[in-house]
């Protein structure tokens, strides 16, 4: 427990600081006494709890380290003061002039801070849990690393606001405006935040997890490498968004509006007729995603076909389909399946979609596939629309997980799918390890 300093102790403009405030709370009240001037006043570790403050100026006041848990600020003006480590849990600031305030690790749960101005204030690494925060202004603020979770934001403008690494799940957001905020590796599982105005916003490597963004403005955001596992966008703006290695798995996008969005380095536009991002992006409940690290060639096409054969042998059901394959960059490539098995993908989830995966790419480097590998036409042309592939070209369930139906075995290139073949067994060994848990090493050649 930090040790404050008892409100005796302190003077300013030579006047003790009890009379002070003793005659600002006459003049608040009762319109007597004096309004209480602590302009630039030094404050440091002063013990403010409980105490009325209401409406007073303390500018520029130092308060580094003050206790003023549960005090009553409202619409007090603390313009450029310092907060600093301050202990600000319960207290009432509605109203009050915040801007430009330096608040870095100041401890605000379960404050009020509604309709308070608070634009352009460091709030780095601030504890905000449970606050309050209707209608404040926050534009430009930087809450880089503040916790904020279970806190209620109706209507607050966040404008070019900092959430870097901030940990908002859980919080509410109702009609917020973020635009061209910075939530980059932010934390906002299960946020609420649907009408909320999310245009031009950084979001690069955020957990959107489960969030609720009924009818949200996603303009030219930026969702790379984001998770929006379960997030409901239903009826939301997606135009011009960046989704590369974006996990949408389980994602809710009825009645989005995106025109086009950006895909790779160089931002290529993508477009999309009416409904037709919706038709194409729209995951089913067990749908999951895995990112290998190969070039998307025709080789790329069987290595999923090849997973999802070994799964369905190994479990002895059939418990899951390939999907299809998306091109990421020139050494990645994304895989869709679908889980038929509903219990299954639940308890086996977490295998499927990090150990097989891990020990997948760890294959894959040392045993790399070319990037010129032949193009197989018609079946990984389907594959790139997320069609499964032709009934008359790929035996669903072969003897052997790993083998290449002759009907697509030109003799022109008999020696590109023996490799294939060989790939598969290694495949098969891999899942059968990741599931089978056998002390057999997965193959590295």
């Amino acid at each position: 427990m930090p040790k404050y300093r008892p409100i005796t102790e302190f003077f300013h403009n030579g006047s003790p600081l009890v009379d002070i405030l003793n005659e600002h709370e006459k003049w608040v009240k009762h319109r007597e006494g004096k309004k209480a001037d602590l302009i630039g006043a030094e404050l440091v570790n002063i013990d403010l709890s409980d105490t009325y403050l209401r409406g007073c100026d303390l500018i520029k006041a130092n308060l580094h380290g003050a206790n003023l848990q549960n005090a009553n600020l409202g619409r007090a003006n603390l313009f450029g003061a310092t907060l600093n480590g301050a202990n600000l849990r319960g207290v009432n600031l509605r109203r009050a002039n915040l801007e430009k305030a330096r608040m870095m690790e100041t401890d605000l749960d379960g404050a009020i801070l509604s309709e308070a101005n608070l634009k352009s204030a460091d709030l780095a690494g601030a504890r905000m849990d449970r606050v309050e925060v209707l209608r404040a202004n926050l534009e430009e603020a930087n809450l880089t690393g503040a916790v904020m979770r279970d806190a209620d934001l109706y209507k607050s403008d966040l404008q070019g606001a900092k959430l870097i690494g901030a940990h908002v799940e859980r919080t509410k957001m109702k009609r917020a405006n973020l635009q061209g905020a910075d939530l980059t590796e932010a934390y906002l599982r299960e946020a609420e935040m649907p009408y909320a105005e999310l245009s031009e916003t950084e979001m690069k490597k955020a957990n959107l997890e489960n969030c609720h963004m009924h009818s949200v403005n996603l303009r030219d955001a930026n969702l790379n490498e984001t998770s929006l596992i379960g997030a409901d966008l239903t009826g939301s703006i997606l135009s011009g968004v960046l989704l590369d290695q974006t996990n949408i798995s389980e994602w809710i996008i009825t009645g989005v509006t995106c025109t086009h969005i950006f895909r790779g380095e160089k931002r290529k536009i993508v477009k999309f007729s009416p409904e037709e991002f919706e038709k194409k992006y729209s995951q089913p409940r067990n749908t999951t995603e895995m990112i290998l690290n190969v070039p998307l060639t025709g080789s790329a096409y069987y290595i999923g076909k090849f997973i999802t054969r070994s799964m369905n042998n190994i479990i002895n059901s059939h418990i899951i389909d390939f999907k299809g394959v998306e091109l990421l960059s020139d050494t990645d490539t994304k895989y869709f399946f679908n889980f038929i098995d509903e219990a299954f993908f639940e308890k086996n989830r977490e295998t499927f979609e990090i150990n097989l995966r891990y020990a997948l790419n760890g294959y894959f480097r040392h045993n790399r596939i070319a990037k010129n590998q032949s193009y197989l036409g018609g079946v990984l042309e389907d594959a790139t629309k997320g069609a499964m592939g032709r009934a008359d070209r790929i035996d669903p369930v072969p003897d052997a997980p790993w083998e290449i139906d002759a009907k697509v075995k030109p003799d022109s290139l008999i020696e590109h799918y023996n490799k294939l073949e060989k790939i598969g067994k290694s495949i098969y060994n891999i899942v059968a390890s990741v599931f089978r848990k056998d002390p057999a090493k997965t193959p590295i050649e």
